[in-house]
């Protein structure tokens, strides 16, 4: 019985004697190495998505004869902005698990099934809500079970039960995006390949920005229509990618739409099979905006939009 505990205590003053009090130098030098080279989120980031937060996980494992010490080491960089389509969820990267003896004959190994991806955010209660960051201010009407999963100064995001979702295809860590409805102020034209400066030669009252997304080369686009939103008047127009959309994002994509202030706040784009219905308009104050009803795996777009119609027609602005 004496024994025991002179082993335990002898292997934990030999962990304590080899293992190091801080991470390697090669290991830190790689980390640094590793931030320098990624792409940063440029108050907002990489293109073109709803980006929230970003990490980066870098581990080592150091192996002894007594046991395994693992360093791991999380660098959380929080974007504090966000780009284009809906709710960003950061998957996690599979962690390493023990070896496993292989089951006997008898038993049948199978594999447990992924989880369906869902929206991340404030559950709402069935009935009118207001924005409370989003200026200017809207008031919609949800039913039961739909989720907001952004309210900030320059964008606001919701997304149904059930909402649809698009795993992001430019690399890097896994990203998840999803159906819903958003909007964002003071929209400028934005170029194709991201940058943050606005294209020139491109107004951005509701009427020009409809009219320039309207015959973007690299998007299947109907032509603007008057309509009326939020009590005022919109110019409606339904656009998905063409075949002339590059393929930045490792799957086709391009950027639409910056915010005004050029580096912080949002960046719109598409990727895929992506299909909007966005309607440019002026608000009361004289701001332009575009509202979106996003179904970002093109999947039942015209099922998505009855459903997501009472809730359109519900916005209004309030002081």
């Amino acid at each position: 019985m004496s024994g025991r505990p002179l082993v335990d205590r002898e292997i934990s003053a030999w962990i304590e004697s080899e293992a190091p009090d801080r991470a390697p130098d090669r290991l830190r030098q790689a980390i640094r190495s590793e931030v320098a080279q990624e792409p940063q989120e440029r108050g907002s980031a990489v293109f073109p998505r709803a980006v929230f937060a970003r990490e980066h996980r870098f581990a080592a494992q150091a192996v002894g004869a007594a046991g395994v010490a693992v360093i791991l080491l999380v660098i959380g960089i929080v974007a504090g902005t966000f780009l284009g389509g809906g709710q960003r969820v950061i998957e996690p990267a599979p962690s390493a698990s023990p070896p496993r003896s292989s089951p006997s004959p008898s038993v049948q190994a199978s594999a447990a099934p992924s989880p369906v991806p869902t929206p991340v955010g404030a559950v709402l209660a069935p009935g009118a809500f207001v924005t409370v960051a989003f200026a200017p201010h809207l008031r919609l009407t949800v039913p039961d079970g739909w989720v907001k999963t952004d309210d900030r100064p320059l964008g606001m995001r919701i997304s149904p039960p059930g909402a649809g979702w698009l795993r992001q295809g430019n690399g890097g860590l896994p990203a998840v995006i999803f159906d819903g409805i958003g909007a964002y102020s003071r929209p400028v034209a934005g170029p194709p390949d991201g940058g943050t400066l606005p294209v020139t030669g491109v107004g951005a009252s509701a009427k020009d920005l409809a009219d320039w997304l309207s015959t973007r080369p690299q998007l299947t686009s109907t032509k603007p229509t008057k309509v009326t939103l939020a009590g005022t008047t919109a110019y409606e127009l339904d656009f998905t990618l063409s075949p002339a959309a590059g393929g930045l994002c490792g799957i086709p994509c391009v950027n639409l739409l910056n915010s005004a202030d050029g580096s912080a706040s949002y960046q719109f784009g598409i990727e895929g099979d992506w299909k909007v219905r966005a309607f440019l308009l002026e608000a009361p104050d004289g701001t332009t905006m575009m509202i979106t009803l996003d179904d970002v795996d093109g999947n039942g777009f015209d099922q998505e939009l009855r459903a997501a119609q009472p809730v359109l027609d519900s916005i209004q602005f309030v002081p």
